[in-house]
């Protein structure tokens, strides 16, 4: 099986560098200070906005080396703002609140506090937060678990909401959300808390909500795609702990299902399924991750060109100039009006999405290198230095390269222990005239075979991207006589304000009224309206 590499192995430099360290700044802004953690969440989601927080931070350190500065004084406010049982927000015992015995935004809020912290415990080893994270566990959660099943799940009972969700009614002793499923967003944090713990209630308790979560009608339901995509992430999470084979072949589905009816022509998401309204980085970042690990667990190449193609075009897009993430129109969606123009629907989404950056670019950062035996996928090239452990040895890498802009990286061996290496890199479908010199080489099923050994100092790798015109992904978008431009997996557009119609080789010779701008620039650039699908 693939494994990732420790985050104290590994540096980012260029443009993942420059996205980290300018997103981290964000968040040491006044939204995401102690002082302020625990009055900015205007929704109703206790543990959400703190939650997503300490994660980020927690993320970011780990992928930067830079140590938050508000981090520790975050984590001790929100623990000394619990209340009796232990968690934030109020306390549900069915005689008010219209008789409901718990609230599936607080349920969802209190996942993001979970993932936190249990990854400031991996980071801190304070003990005080692992009991912290456990007692959330057995005081919220586990008197769910009866509940769960109760969970309402007809086709046309959920509807409405904005971009931060809100409650509505109680129905079956659930306060609900217009964030329909953000009920197993859980999935995730109670997760991660059994990958701490290994206790066995709360590992019970995950297959309840698992089952639960299976039986939805995603689709018809018009589920959150943010929340779906969460809960696969978790159910992933329990396959590398139990082995269930149910639980990845069930996250496959669910990813098939998102990619044919939830995700825009640019790799970006619907915030519900049917509904396509408006982007939300919180479920593109989530979608790269199940992408990423769906890849590792199975070794299927073609969950890393959606990987590539979710985090060049999607978040590429999605992070802002100040570092933080905000939401844009739903692109080629089949009935919405300019579908072909891709715009900004909201500058920042500060409440949630700046957040969720963090553990995007982190795991962006995570992904760089996968270790099985004595291979090394590079799954994207991305400038940085690494050191590798393989086998009783090491392999200390430093990586130069232009991808996704161009098709040329080096790589310099600094030090190598481990004897004999491949690094099996991923090559786009297009990718031409393929030149390699420093070391053996072969391309087979998609990948470029880099065959390394004691003598090997460095390898320099050259190919062509020619740009290529292709039809949109996905059922729910606009496909017959529209094409988008693609110089390997790297999306391009033009900016205007109206549509304009141009013939596919035109634009790719060149047409001086209308440059070809790549997605993945605009956060050091602009966001400006921008046509991406053209006929």
């Amino acid at each position: 099986m693939l494994k990732t590499i420790s985050p104290q192995n590994y540096i980012p430099h260029s443009n993942l560098a420059a996205r980290a360290g300018l997103l981290a700044a964000r968040l040491e802004m006044r939204e995401y200070r102690p002082q302020t953690i625990l009055t900015m969440d205007g929704g109703g989601w206790p543990g959400d906005w703190e939650g997503r927080t300490i994660l980020a931070l927690v993320r970011l350190a780990e992928a930067t080396g830079k140590a938050p500065a508000y981090l520790e004084e975050i984590v001790d406010t929100v623990l000394a703002a619990r209340n009796a049982r232990g968690y934030l927000g109020p306390i549900y015992d069915g005689e008010a609140a219209g008789g409901a015995l718990v609230n599936e935004q607080q349920l969802s809020g209190h996942s993001w506090l979970l993932r936190g912290l249990c990854a400031f415990y991996a980071y801190s080893g304070r003990e005080d937060v692992y009991d912290a994270a456990l007692t959330i566990g057995r005081n919220l959660y586990l008197p769910a678990a009866d509940l769960y099943p109760e969970y309402p799940i007809l086709p046309g009972t959920r509807c409405g909401g904005g971009m931060s969700g809100h409650s509505t009614g109680v129905v079956a002793r659930w306060l609900l959300s217009t964030d329909t499923g953000c009920a197993y967003i859980p999935l995730d944090g109670v997760s991660a808390l059994y990958e701490m713990t290994g206790d066995p209630a709360i590992g019970d308790l995950l297959g309840v909500m698992i089952e639960n979560f299976l039986k939805m009608d995603f689709v018809g339901l018009r589920v959150q795609t943010h929340a779906t995509l969460t809960a696969t992430r978790g159910i992933l999470r329990t396959y590398r702990m139990t082995g269930n084979e149910r639980y990845l072949a069930e996250a496959m589905r669910i990813f098939a299902l998102y990619t044919e009816h939830g995700m825009t022509s640019n790799y970006e998401n619907y915030n519900w399924f049917g509904r396509p309204e408006w982007t939300e980085p919180c479920a593109v970042i989530d979608s790269f991750l199940v992408a990423m690990q769906l890849y590792m667990l199975t070794g299927k190449r073609e969950y890393l060109t959606f990987a590539q193609r979710i985090y060049y075009n999607g978040m590429g897009f999605e992070q802002r100039e100040n570092g933080g993430f905000g939401c844009d129109t739903c692109l080629g969606a089949v009935g919405m009006e300019n579908n072909r123009i891709l715009r900004v629907h909201c500058q920042e989404a500060v409440w949630c999405c700046t957040m969720r950056g963090g553990e995007g670019l982190a795991s962006a950062a995570e992904y760089a290198y996968l270790v099985d035996g004595e291979t090394v996928t590079v799954p994207y090239f991305s400038s940085s230095d690494a050191k590798i452990a393989i086998g009783n040895g090491h392999l200390s890498l430093s990586q130069k390269t232009a991808y996704p802009f161009e098709g040329s990286v080096e790589f310099c061996v600094k030090e190598n222990t481990a004897g004999s290496v491949i690094l099996s890199c991923y090559l786009p479908d297009t990718a031409q005239s393929v030149q390699v010199s420093g070391a053996l080489y072969a391309q087979e099923n998609g990948m470029l075979l880099l065959y390394v050994n004691e003598q090997t100092t460095m390898i320099s790798v050259r190919f062509r991207l020619p740009y290529h015109a292709e039809a949109p992904q996905g059922q729910q978008n606009e496909r017959e006589g529209v094409y988008a431009i693609f110089r390997g997996n790297l999306q391009y557009s033009v900016t205007v304000d109206a549509p304009i119609s141009v013939p596919h080789d035109a634009l790719i010779a060149g047409v001086e009224e209308y440059p070809l701008r790549p997605l993945f620039d605009a956060y050091e650039t602009d966001h400006a309206s921008r046509q991406v699908l053209f006929s």
